[in-house]
């Protein structure tokens, strides 16, 4: 019984690293297609998100049945537990993606080059595929010290999104007639923030994986001790 269920839980960890992979392309896809104004990419990303949700609903079934046959306890049950919660999020991932591509596919002609570069968005997609690249490594070689820097990087996109907000401001007095895809890419900038949100959401589930270690309860405590001491 030991060996199936650490057959099961092997199956259902390279099952959470595939679909991260899959979610990854899908952000990858959809800033190409947003830097390229490449319409065929877009529907590619489109076409794509079948898969991330059938491997959603693959990976829960997943953890039903290890919750229901094996009874798990301990570290075996924080990953299944980590892997449910995960599976929502990378979801949620793949559902921003498949936006920003619907957002491309519907423009006729590209957005404005200067707009693009003004407001950062080649680096906020870069920023988000690093926090990716280091919550996947995390789980693949259970170093909590990866997924740990996402806190760090995911300050990085706010920063970019305050940003953003400012420029517009500005340009837009002297730029009535890119007013539409300036509002089309501050959407496209505040669907990057809240892929990092979620980014962090998987960051804490793969610590407290790794490491027994619930931020979330920190945080009150903490939040709990100022407010006592003040």
């Amino acid at each position: 019984m030991a060996i199936q269920i650490e057959i099961e839980l092997d199956y259902l960890k390279s099952l959470i690293l595939e679909m991260f992979e899959l979610v990854k392309k899908q952000i990858f896809s959809s800033r190409e297609a947003l830097l390229n104004h490449d319409h065929e990419l877009a529907e590619e990303v489109m076409r794509n998100e079948s898969r991330v949700n059938g491997y959603e609903i693959t990976i829960e079934k997943e953890c039903e049945s290890l919750l229901a046959l094996h009874q798990p306890v301990a570290t075996d049950l924080r990953f299944i537990m980590a892997a449910l919660i995960t599976n929502g999020n990378i979801e949620r991932i793949g559902d921003h993606a498949d936006k920003i591509a619907k957002i491309v596919r519907d423009q006729e002609t590209p957005f404005d080059k200067e707009l693009l570069e003004s407001l950062h968005l080649k680096e906020a997609f870069d920023v988000i595929e690093e926090m990716m690249s280091r919550v996947i490594a995390s789980l693949t070689n259970k170093e909590a010290g990866e997924a740990r820097i996402i806190f760090k990087l995911d300050k990085s996109i706010d920063k970019i999104n305050k940003k953003s907000l400012t420029f517009l401001n500005d340009y837009l007095k002297n730029h009535t007639d890119k007013i539409i895809q300036a509002l089309w890419l501050f959407r496209i900038i505040g669907k990057l923030e809240r892929v990092g949100d979620v980014m962090k959401n998987i960051a804490e589930e793969v610590i407290f994986y790794l490491d027994a270690e619930i931020l979330k309860h920190k945080k009150l405590k903490y939040k709990l001790a100022r407010k006592n001491n003040q």
